[in-house]
Formats: C-alpha cells, structure tokens, sequence
C-alpha cells in the first residue's frame, strides 16, 4: 500500500512540475479547440491561447489566440479592433479563414487587418467546420451586433454536405424559420483538460502516434491523392446564403462571396477538365442575384502557374502564399480602401 501510495505522489509531483514547466515556458498546444454551443452548435473557448500544431508536423510553433468573443485575433496585439473606425470588416468562414494553420499576420484576414489599420476595422469570425447554416445564425447571434459595411463570407466544397447533414439537427419554427442548431451536450471534462498544458502537450503527442501509424503506409497516396467534393449548389445552401444576403442588406451591409480553388486541379497543371468547379458554381449563382463575388481561381492559377505552392501538401488548407494570394485578390476587389497602401507579395 505504501509503495502505491509513492507512485502515486511521484506521478502527482511529477504532472505538476510537468505543468509548471511548459506554463513557465508558455507551451500551450492546441488543435482547433472547440466548444458545445446550444445555439451555433460550436464555438471557440473564449480568451484562449494555444500553440498551434497538426498531428502531421506540417506546421505549427506559432500561438492562436481566440479574444473574449472567440474572435480569431492577433495574439501580440490583441486591442487592435476599434469599433469606432469606419468602414467595418467582418470575414466569415470555415477552418480556412479561421486560418490556425499559419501565424496571424500571415493569414489573409490578418494582413488586411494590417494594411488597413487605422483605415479600416477588420474581424475575423471564422469557425472550423461551419456552413452557411451556422454562418445564417453566427450573423444573427454576434456579428449583426458588430454592423459590419463589408461581410466576406469564404465557402468551401464540403458546405453542401455539412448544410444538409445539419438541417436535420437543426431547430426550427412552425412556420420553418431557423431558431438554432443545438451542439452535444457533455464536454466537462473535455473543458476542463483544455485548460491543462500538461493535458494538451500529451494529446498533441497521442495525436502525432495516431498520425503516423494510421498514415506510414499510405502518406504518399494522401499527398498526391486528394480527393474533393464538387457538388451542385443545394436548394438549402443556396436559402441560407440568400437569407444572409437579405439580412445584411437589411442594415446597409454589403455581402461579398469567395470560395476555395481546387487545390486538386492546381496541383495537376495538366489535367483540363470543362467541367465547372466549386467555385465557378457560386460565381455564377451570385452573378443571378447581384451578389459581389470574388474569384479567387485565376489568381491561384497564375501563381500556381509560376511554381508557387498555395496549400501544405498533406493538409487541405491554404499555406502562407495562399493567403497571401487571397489578400491580394482581396485588396483588387476593395480597391478604393487600399489608396496609398502597396499590395501583398506573394511569399
């Protein structure tokens, strides 16, 4: 009983020094934390810092910070948005805008948020794994609030998917009005190990291991094998985009569209294929209803075209030159708010 009683106060002592140290070191590791929300089904922790890394080590080292709204902020500068400046920018988007797999002030939001200070406010509301539904409620639960001038929203091809598989969660009126998309219930302990540095650096290793006992023996085909959705543009999809158009409009905003290039059509410079992307999908469904739209293709194909990689290679998200190319679209279309301001290089 003794000897029990000794292991365990030398594995307490041992956890706490382990905790100390990595607090002292400011080694926080995270991925994509999220919460359970009872109405946007997900969120981020709030005043939240972490070091970001993937379970791949494709990238990682720098920290993320989620503000006391769970707005993806700038970590060193964290008082940076001033509601008073005017115009306002508010970006909405998936894991891609939310963009924790590049340091802030390499993401696009982040570099508009740079070369617009002063000029122009700029937040980033992007959320993991969130769809025009969650986009439709996100507006109406926190960024209305904000009263944004400019809405670029950021979609991606598996939001057709993710829109019909929560539509069906989703609560609705009886007259079929949008009410909330509840999350999981549960996650106390989850939250509570999230606050842990010991706790995160030993799931950022268990991740690592799964990593690479599910993936030594197919790495290859993953990174040359990528497999994308590319489905037609759903009546629900297109609903929840409409709505959020109308609503925006409805107190003097302006909704603007991007989408996320193929990256599998970049990364094979010879395949040619008359078949219509994701993209030239909502490019066209916003040019029917006088929607801005920014396309991002043709500039992802000229700097592809000159060997510039856009995305990691084993991850799906942009890389640093990817979000340096969409600032750059960015700054095109927004023009007339870029006097004086000189364009983002590519990396």
């Amino acid at each position: 009983m003794l000897a029990v009683l000794s292991v365990c106060f030398g594995l307490l002592v041992a956890f706490g020094l382990g905790e100390i140290i990595l607090r002292l070191m400011a080694i926080g590791y995270g991925n994509a934390p999220l919460v359970s929300d009872p109405y946007l089904h997900h969120v981020h922790p709030l005043n939240y810092r972490f070091v970001s890394h993937t379970p791949s080590g494709e990238y990682g080292g720098h920290e993320v910070y989620y503000d006391e709204q769970g707005r993806v902020s700038n970590p060193v500068v964290s008082d940076r948005n001033d509601a008073s400046v005017r115009p306002k920018m508010a970006f909405m988007g998936d894991s891609f805008t939310e963009a924790g797999q590049v340091a802030f002030a390499d993401s696009f939001v982040g570099i508009m948020a740079t070369k617009l200070e002063g000029r122009v406010d700029v937040r980033n509301y992007g959320v993991s794994s969130y769809s025009p539904i969650l986009y439709l409620l996100q507006w109406r639960k926190i960024v209305r609030n904000y009263r944004p001038d400019h809405v670029i929203v950021l979609l991606y091809s598996n939001d057709i998917a993710d829109d019909r598989q929560r539509t069906r969660a989703a609560e609705f009126s009886t007259d079929g009005q949008l009410l909330a998309l509840p999350g999981p219930s549960g996650g106390w302990l989850t939250s509570m190990l999230r606050k842990l540095y010991l706790a995160r650096f030993l799931r950022k290793v268990q991740l690592q291991l799964k990593w690479m006992i599910e993936n030594q023996a197919t790495e290859k085909s993953i990174t040359a094998g990528l497999v994308e959705e590319n489905p037609e543009i759903s009546d629900l999809s297109s609903h929840y985009m409409e709505s959020l158009s109308k609503e925006i409009s409805a107190v003097d905003g302006d909704l603007t569209i991007m989408v996320v290039p193929s990256k599998y059509r970049l990364s094979h410079s010879g395949l040619v294929s008359n078949k219509p992307q994701f993209s030239d999908k909502w490019k066209s469904w916003a040019a029917q209803r006088s929607i801005n739209f920014i396309d991002l293709v043709k500039g992802f194909s000229q700097a592809a075209a000159q060997g510039e990689k856009l995305f990691f290679e084993k991850d799906i998200h942009y890389n640093e030159n990817g979000h340096s190319a969409v600032a750059k679209a960015l700054q095109s279309h927004f023009s007339e708010l870029f006097s004086g301001v000189k364009s983002p290089k590519m990396q």
